[in-house]
């Protein structure tokens, strides 16, 4: 689903809603979910959102909840999200266009995210 999710925005700038309701369901069987880390990466982008005049899209928003709700930590989420905007840096630096798709360096961070679980 997160490969779907991810190719689905490199080749629309789209997310769509469906896919983010299954994906939610697939989470919350599988990891559980944590509403209150969802809730902290909704707002940080919403403020940035805000910030820079609508620059991430709305499905950005509503994936940054469901991939924040499966986050267990703190530092776990705190790691997500440097992640996924390093790869997102990168990509807008070496991408020659004028907006990028942000849910495949937001998936990616999530996964990474979910692996350092087991380096700490």
């Amino acid at each position: 689903m997160l490969y779907r999710i991810a190719a689905y925005d490199i080749k629309t700038h789209l997310i769509r809603d469906l896919d983010l309701i299954i994906l939610f369901i697939l989470l919350s069987l599988i990891l559980g979910i944590n509403l209150i880390f969802g809730a902290v990466y909704f707002l940080i982008l919403f403020l940035l959102n805000l910030l820079t005049k609508s620059s991430i899209g709305f499905g950005d928003l509503k994936l940054a909840l469901i991939l924040g709700s499966a986050m267990n930590d703190v530092i776990q989420l705190v790691i997500s999200i440097d992640i996924a905007w390093i790869i997102g840096g990168v990509w807008a630096l070496v991408s020659k266009r004028k907006s990028i798709p942000f849910a495949p360096a937001m998936i990616l961070g999530a996964f990474l995210g979910q692996l350092s679980i087991g380096f700490r």
